[in-house]
Order: structure tokens, then C-alpha cells, then sequence
């Protein structure tokens, strides 16, 4: 069987800027975002895979977008952060309880921060770092929060206050944090309109490792040029593969790298992405493949996708999905599929459509 792309159920709401989270029961709950009016979301709904439907669930306390979403042990999920109604970005968290199907309210973070990322651990702690703050300005201070005791620990800040980075956990006991804005120009970071026009953003140059041992941030010994809107993901040999870019200059990249975390540096794959692309999404594939989807380039906005080899280091066309979109999730199911979900529309519109991707 060929790859290919097909409709599921559509989401009962419009959504762009929303998270996607994989339950230990194979459902997936969709959280927040923005609705077609640009106004956040409180509602939330679980997708079923066997019946290929989205079902309402009961909503967060708070609506909240561009949020961070992070699955706890024992199957529950850490909703971080945000920008709410008027532009107000959060300090407030929330525990969805797949059980009740129902939101606990949860600690509260001692910044508020949208755009940021929150990273589980080995020791089952979870890595909060950077983000835009509530002064409109990123962030470099980081928190560990520990579930076990619904606390925030003190880490050390950044090397670089950054938001809308990437933060991936290695196997040697460091988290990679990669590229992100400089210069904050609005709480919520705008994606490219759905013509593809590029917003000028600052980008923020290099990547740092954050030490688990130490609770520390250093930069990596290589490093890359400034990068905003790609994608990072780990592969089963322990690197990483960095994808897809706006630089700093705007110009939408179809380089992509990976990075050794024995070596601590970073190398360029042997072809660069079939596409330029940037605001992407990306999944693993089922074996050890990575597959990205969409995204906007100076052409506009994309439908097609494409599957990254790492045997031959190269990047091959898998087919189109059935709408173009932008800044939507992307989703490994436990089937094996991959459940795309919203994003924003050529016209800029939040999308309801939802589909599947069988490699």
C-alpha cells in the first residue's frame, strides 16, 4: 500500500493554535486554540481512532492558546500557560483527568509565559522554559515542575531569553533547546498570513543543552545559524533532526540538519526537504522515519508532505494532504496512523477538518 491521506470526523470546533496529546488509551485530546474569530478556546474534545469521531469534552477553567500540553505519569495532562480573552498571557495551569474526563486546576507558575515549552524528564519531572512573559518580552527563566508534588523548582535561566523554540530530551540525560524569536513583537507570535507573506521577526541564533544533573543551560559546542518556525524531532538512533526555518533575513529554508549529541554538533542531511517549508508539523513515523506535513514557504501555503530517511539521510515526497494547512499538530497514533489536526486555511481561516496519514 501506497502512503496516503484521507478525511476523518471533523472537530465539532474550528481551531488554530490548539495542542494534541496522545492518551494511554490510544484517544487523543484536543485542547484550546484559537476559534475563527482569533478568539481562544476553552472547549476541548477527544478524538476516538476505532470510530474516527471527535467528541466534546468538558472544558478548561480558562480559555488559553499557544499553550504548552504535556502527558503526566499515570495517563493525566499538564496544560501550561498561554495567552487568554484580551491578550492576557497566563501563569495559571491546569490537569486534564482522562478518568472524569474533567480539568483540576493546577499550580501556579511564577511567570507567566505563552509560546514556551514544557519537556518531561527521565525523573518524571517536567522542563518549563522560556516563552513570551506578560511584559511582551521572551523569556530565558526555566522551572522544573514536579507533579508528585504540584511544585515549581528553580533551575538556572537560559543562556538566551527565547520563545517558539524547539526543546527535545536526549538519551544522554540533556534536553536540546534550538533557535526561536529574539524579539518578542506580540504575545502570540504570528504565524504568515494565509497568502504566505512573512511577519519580520527576529530569530534567535544557536542551541544550548540543558544538564538534568546540574539544572543548568550551556550552549552547544556547534552550532547553527538563527531559526524560527521549524521543527525538531528525536530519531531512534538518539540524534536529532532539525527541519525547515524562516531566517533571520525571512527567507522560508528547505535545509535541514541533524544533531549528534555524542559529538555535540551538528551536521547538514545529505539533501535538503523536497520543499522549503516552515510553521510545519512533524510525526514520527511508524519504524524510523520522520514525516512533515505543510506549512507556508514563499509560494503560500502547502499541502504536501514529506517522509525523512535517516538510512539514507535523505527526504522523499509521500503525497499531498487533502487541504493545505498551517500551524496545525500532527499526531503518531497508536495504530500506527498519524491524526493531523486544524491549523489555519489559505484564507487564514481556522480549520474543523481533520485527517489521517497511513505510511
Amino acid at each position: 500500500m501506497s502512503p496516503s491521506f484521507e478525511l476523518t470526523g471533523r472537530m465539532t470546533t474550528a481551531r488554530i493554535g490548539h495542542t494534541a496529546t496522545l492518551l494511554d488509551d490510544g484517544t487523543v485530546l484536543i485542547a484550546g486554540g484559537r476559534n475563527l474569530l482569533g478568539l481562544p478556546l476553552a472547549s476541548c474534545e477527544i478524538y476516538d481512532p476505532g470510530s474516527g469521531t471527535f467528541t466534546p469534552v468538558a472544558p478548561m477553567s480558562t480559555a488559553r492558546d499557544n499553550h504548552a500540553a504535556t502527558l503526566l505519569p499515570g495517563g493525566g495532562i499538564l496544560i501550561a500557560g498561554g495567552e487568554s480573552l484580551g491578550g492576557k498571557v497566563l501563569k495559571s495551569t491546569e490537569i486534564y483527568d482522562p478518568t472524569s474526563r474533567r480539568f483540576l486546576p493546577g499550580p501556579t507558575m511564577t511567570h507567566a509565559r505563552v509560546n514556551h515549552t514544557a519537556t518531561m524528564l527521565p525523573d518524571r519531572t517536567i522542563l518549563i522554559a522560556g516563552g513570551i512573559g506578560a511584559d511582551d518580552e521572551p523569556l530565558a527563566e526555566a522551572k522544573l515542575f514536579d507533579f508528585r508534588s504540584w511544585t515549581f523548582r528553580p533551575v538556572a535561566n537560559m543562556c538566551v531569553a527565547r520563545a517558539n523554540h524547539t526543546a527535545t530530551p536526549l538519551g544522554n540525560g540533556k534536553v536540546l533547546i534550538v533557535g526561536g524569536e529574539s524579539l518578542a513583537q506580540s504575545a502570540s507570535p504570528a504565524p504568515p498570513s494565509g497568502n504566505g507573506a512573512t511577519t519580520e521577526q527576529d530569530t534567535t541564533p544557536g542551541a544550548e543543552l540543558f544538564d538534568i544533573a546540574t539544572r543548568t543551560f550551556t550552549p552547544c559546542s556547534g552550532q547553527l545559524s538563527g531559526r524560527n518556525f521549524h521543527t525538531a524531532t528525536l530519531l531512534p538512533n538518539g540524534s536529532v533532526l532539525i527541519a525547515g526555518s524562516v531566517s533571520v533575513n525571512g527567507e522560508v529554508l528547505e535545509e535541514a540538519f541533524t544533531y549528534d549529541p555524542a559529538a555535540d554538533s551538528f551536521r547538514a542531511t545529505a539533501t535538503g526537504m523536497i520543499h522549503p517549508r516552515a510553521n510545519h508539523a512533524a510525526a514520527h513515523l511508524p519504524g524510523n522515519g520522520v514525516l512533515l506535513s505543510g506549512g507556508f514557504n514563499q509560494s503560500g501555503l502547502l499541502r504536501s508532505a514529506e517522509a525523512y530517511n535517516p538510512a539514507a539521510d535523505r527526504f522523499e515526497h509521500v503525497g499531498e494532504m487533502a487541504v493545505e494547512r498551517n500551524f496545525h499538530t500532527a499526531t503518531l497514533l497508536k495504530d500506527g496512523r498519524i491524526l493531523i489536526v486544524g491549523g489555519e486555511d489559505a484564507r487564514g481561516r481556522a480549520l474543523d477538518s481533520a485527517e489521517l496519514y497511513q505510511a
